[in-house]
């Protein structure tokens, strides 16, 4: 090296080998050096802990506020969305053989067919039977009956089934944190 360099700063020991870049044990030897400081100034929690720390809470935050916010979602559009047992129209169609156009020949018609005693819910236009249009709703414990203008009674037969795991999931979580 020039001697002109050298005497810019005579602390510094430049032999001919020195290029001006640290070599691989330089910087480990720094790396070490600043680590052991650090953790001596700060002996409590470091920066970068505390934000990964905070994002994963966030994150769970979060999570948990969609899968609410999914939850009732689904119940606004269906409230038995998350129920194991639903009640399902039969697809067996009995024939009373008896005239029903209104409430109280439906409940006469349906009480000939089984005698018990039922209560009335409700009635409907809609397409009932084979070929009915008038729908009247009977409801026997758990059990409801429709007597259609056509002279015939269907019925809503109660389906269960065991919850996927993903739905047990969901239910459980959801309700933990509700």
């Amino acid at each position: 090296m020039d001697d002109d360099i050298k005497k810019l700063n005579p602390s510094v020991n430049y032999d001919d080998s020195f290029t001006g870049i640290l070599n691989n044990n330089d910087l480990l030897i720094q790396k070490h050096i600043l680590d052991n400081e650090r953790k001596q100034n700060n002996k409590t929690f470091d920066e970068d802990t505390f934000y990964k720390y905070f994002s994963i809470i966030m994150t769970f935050i979060f999570m948990v506020i969609i899968l609410n916010v999914t939850f009732v979602a689904y119940k606004t559009i269906d409230p038995t969305a998350f129920d194991s047992c639903k009640d399902i129209i039969s697809n067996d169609i009995i024939d009373v053989f008896s005239s029903v156009d209104d409430t109280d020949s439906a409940e006469r018609a349906l009480i000939r067919w089984n005698p018990k005693d039922y209560d009335f819910e409700e009635y409907k236009i809609e397409n009932c039977g084979r070929n009915g249009l008038f729908a009247y709703y009977f409801k026997d414990g758990n059990s409801t009956y429709i007597v259609c203008d056509d002279d015939t009674i269907q019925y809503f037969e109660k389906v269960c089934e065991e919850p996927r795991f993903m739905k047990k999931m969901l239910i459980s979580l959801v309700t933990i944190f509700n």
